[in-house]
């Protein structure tokens, strides 16, 4: 299980909730429809975001980005992002 530490705090309880449950979640069969869950949370809080443009709703985003990134990394095996 993940150290709490490693757990981004989410100001949305829909990002929050499917990071959590993605983070959490031991069993491989499972760990790819929770990462997908989190990923559509993001964009679908994206699109609503797009529309008030918010500073924070944006720095919120963000980290959910990269937290999704870190998930597919370290659970998924995905290859790291290239710094340029």
């Amino acid at each position: 299980m993940s150290n709490p530490e490693q757990i981004v705090r989410f100001k949305d309880a829909e990002l929050r909730e499917s990071y959590v449950a993605a983070l959490l979640e031991t069993d491989p069969s499972k760990l790819q429809e929770k990462i997908s869950r989190f990923e559509t949370a993001i964009f679908e809080r994206l699109q609503r975001a797009s529309n008030n443009g918010h500073d924070g709703e944006l720095q919120n985003l963000h980290d959910a980005v990269h937290a999704l990134r870190k998930l597919q990394v370290d659970k998924l095996n995905y290859p790291p992002w290239k710094s340029k």
